[in-house]
């Protein structure tokens, strides 16, 4: 008898939208989305769903600009809010803490999409993608990498 055929997993990566900058005046942490990028949150949203693509897992930045552009793609992708994560640890995280993240919270899914900064999170879809020639994300930029079976 044959083993039973892995699952593969999925990893959509997604930069913020545009951001207030530079003539936001307070924290970092606290820059809100511009109405150019709410526009661009919801066009990357429809090109997921154009793609076929639903998440079962949403991580994302605790930072406004990162929350605000999760939340409307989980809008638009109809995920659920259980579905839907937020962790400070993803702020301006490396590539590396990605990784972790995603392994730490991705387990029993097969479909996860990370909403995060650059550089990190840039630096996180070359290493998964094997293409170190990848350009930077720019705002609202995504990638869906198939990862290897669980």
């Amino acid at each position: 008898m044959a083993p039973p055929s892995p699952v593969s997993r999925i990893l959509t990566l997604v930069r913020h939208a545009h951001a207030e900058w530079p003539n936001y005046n307070g924290k970092d942490f606290d820059r809100p989305l511009t109405s150019r990028g709410s526009e661009d949150a919801l066009a990357t949203a429809r090109e997921i769903v154009a793609a076929g693509l639903k998440p079962d897992l949403l991580l994302s930045s605790t930072a406004r600009r990162a929350r605000d552009t999760a939340l409307i793609l989980a809008r638009e992708l109809g995920i659920a809010a259980g579905a839907l994560r937020f962790t400070d640890r993803l702020y301006n995280a490396s590539a590396d803490t990605m990784e972790m993240t995603v392994q730490d919270a991705a387990a029993r899914s097969r479909h996860v999409m990370l909403v995060g900064h650059n550089p990190g999170i840039s630096d996180f879809a070359r290493r998964l993608s094997g293409d170190a020639t990848l350009a930077l994300l720019p705002p609202a930029g995504w990638v869906s990498i198939p990862q290897l079976p669980v």
